[in-house]
């Protein structure tokens, strides 16, 4: 398949190739919930670096939420029993603080849905702080890097994760994209290059990064809820 936009894809290989470099400087974080909608929280969380190691690994135990739907069950295999044992996402969480302080830049495949998640779990927890750290989508930059263009939604089509849906085992597949990404030699641009996406903006316009502000629990706050479970 021909890219529609050559620009755009150099864009995301330029991008992964800069992560792949300034590996100290990255995270990636996954997340699996009890569904999709506005009431849905995190029920595992898993963070590595960009060698593979593992950061955070972890089931989730709900301080409110007492079922997980059917559908996200059939999918990442994770029933309430499994969580009794499990820390609340505010103690798993706090366990991310110290990377984000040094600056670190967090890499999810859908940032989007899971920073959602993170902040509905806290939210339901009773947080009323927030910390920010800055975000990239890999879905996005997968997405312009592999090319499918919708002339529907002017966007490139999301990919799926070929991961085995355990946040551990996605995360580390997030890190294959970015290797394969990475490896792609760039495309050189013909004298007079012109798009056929038209319609969307170049590469050195496009962007993979936000900021993202996710709740988190003042200690005090935190220990107070804990003396309440």
């Amino acid at each position: 398949m021909e890219h529609p936009n050559i620009i755009d894809k150099n864009h995301s290989i330029e991008w992964a190739r800069k992560v792949m470099s300034n590996k100290s400087d990255y995270l990636i974080l996954d997340t699996e919930t009890t569904g999709l909608g506005d009431k849905d929280i995190v029920i595992q969380i898993a963070v590595i670096d960009l060698d593979g190691n593992t950061i955070i690994d972890s089931l989730v135990k709900p301080t409110k939420r007492k079922t997980i739907s059917r559908d996200a069950t059939a999918i990442h295999g994770i029933k309430m029993r499994d969580l009794q044992e499990s820390p609340h996402f505010a103690d798993v969480i706090s366990d991310l603080l110290p990377h984000i302080n040094m600056g670190k830049s967090i890499i999810v495949y859908n940032m989007e849905f899971d920073s959602r998640m993170m902040n509905q779990t806290l939210e339901q927890d009773g947080v009323d702080s927030t910390f920010k750290f800055k975000g990239y989508c890999l879905m996005k930059a997968y997405a312009q890097f592999v090319g499918q263009w919708n002339p529907l939604t002017k966007e490139y089509k999301y990919q799926r994760l070929n991961g085995n849906h355990t946040a551990i085992g996605d995360c580390l597949s997030a890190l294959e994209v970015i290797k394969e990404m990475a490896s792609q030699d760039f495309e050189v641009i013909p004298k007079g290059y012109k798009p056929s996406n038209t319609a969307h903006k170049n590469a050195a316009t496009s962007n993979f990064g936000c900021i993202v502000a996710v709740a988190i629990i003042s200690l005090i706050i935190l220990l107070y809820l804990i003396s309440k479970i």
